[in-house]
């Protein structure tokens, strides 16, 4: 009874550790879309971005995922922000 307690043990341990790897291996990605005047392009992205900073770093901790916020922001006259160029 000890060897199959040990054995299902280790396969649990195992199962674990094969699950830690795989959600170090993800990614998260979050994206705000937002319609602004042409002169504020730059700052809502900026707002974007701190809006996000917090769940950002707590999504990091808990999941232990890398994680990234995508702020896409477009210009009443089709201005499109620098990070949705990339």
């Amino acid at each position: 009874m000890t060897t199959t307690t040990t054995t299902a043990a280790a396969a649990a341990a195992a199962e674990a550790a094969a699950a830690a790897e795989a959600a170090e291996a993800t990614a998260t990605t979050t994206t705000d879309v937002a319609v602004s005047g042409d002169r504020n392009v730059i700052k809502k992205e900026a707002e974007k971005i701190l809006k996000y900073k917090d769940l950002t770093i707590e999504i990091q901790r808990m999941w232990k995922v890398k994680t990234r916020v995508i702020p896409v922001i477009i210009g009443a006259t089709r201005t499109f922000s620098k990070s949705f160029r990339k």
